[in-house]
């Protein structure tokens, strides 16, 4: 069976890639096949061929030239093509004033973005709200604990010290890991001084903020530290052994956040 066969087009402007997209069926906009070509340029650069913007190629071409490459655009894709080359004809040749013939000069979608302009990674902020709402919701519902070692059953460790392992579980992972590995991508991205790094911790905080459990759990574990003195926050504020674990986790991940948040401000 002849496998599928689909176009990736990807634009870079100095070094980054402002757009991209594919002819798959995926309501992502970073596919698979996307995600193969930029590792393919990576990693096979001198195998792909790079041309100058089409503007440029279009002012090397003579009369003749253009209108051939003009049809055989159109014959090449008529069903995509043709009406909207029928409806830029039409308006070139119009008598009456519009905007294409008082604009000087045409749109280059190859040129990239001017010198002046300041050009950002292609983000899909849709998608990564929901990824993120998903970690952050999952991680919140109480999930039972399953020991793999049959002997822990007969153990009779104290429940102080089952509920201090059952803290410290989620602190030493860096729970929830998907979260964790996204702060620091935010930290390595202010390292290099690139500008990106503020609209991906906007969309962590807006989705951390708007999750209400985590709010609580950080606020109840901040207000047990002050009334009892830096004491764990378990019991009535904890919830309970699992609860009291996920609560912590969240707390550290507030924490971390707001870490970020002031080490953009100084930034700024």
């Amino acid at each position: 069976m002849p496998r599928a066969q689909y176009n990736v087009a990807v634009t870079f402007d100095r070094q980054r890639i402002s757009s991209c997209n594919c002819t798959c069926s995926s309501s992502a906009h970073w596919c698979s096949h996307i995600v193969a070509v930029c590792l393919y340029r990576i990693h096979l650069p001198t195998q792909v061929c790079l041309r100058a913007p089409v503007s440029e190629s279009l002012q090397r071409l003579r009369r003749d030239q253009l209108q051939k490459f003009a049809q055989y655009l159109i014959s090449e894709l008529p069903r995509q093509v043709l009406p909207t080359a029928q409806r830029i004809l039409d308006e070139l040749l119009s008598a009456q004033p519009n905007q294409i013939n008082a604009t000087c000069g045409a749109p280059d979608p190859t040129a990239g973005a001017s010198a002046y302009e300041y050009t950002s990674w292609f983000l899909d902020e849709k998608t990564l709200h929901n990824n993120i709402n998903k970690i952050l919701v999952k991680f919140c519902v109480p999930a039972p604990i399953v020991f793999s070692d049959v002997n822990y059953l007969s153990t009779s460790a104290p429940p102080a010290a089952a509920e201090w392992s059952s803290l410290l579980r989620p602190l030493r992972g860096r729970e929830p890991e998907g979260m964790w590995n996204l702060l620091s991508i935010v930290r390595e991205m202010f390292k290099r001084n690139d500008r990106n790094a503020i609209p991906l911790l906007e969309i962590i905080t807006e989705e951390v903020m708007a999750c209400e459990q985590i709010i609580v759990w950080w606020y109840s574990t901040k207000a047990a530290l002050v009334a009892w003195g830096g004491g764990t926050g378990g019991g009535k504020h904890g919830g309970g052994g699992g609860n009291s674990s996920a609560q912590h986790a969240c707390s550290s991940l507030c924490d971390e956040v707001s870490v970020h948040t002031e080490i953009n401000k100084v930034g700024k």
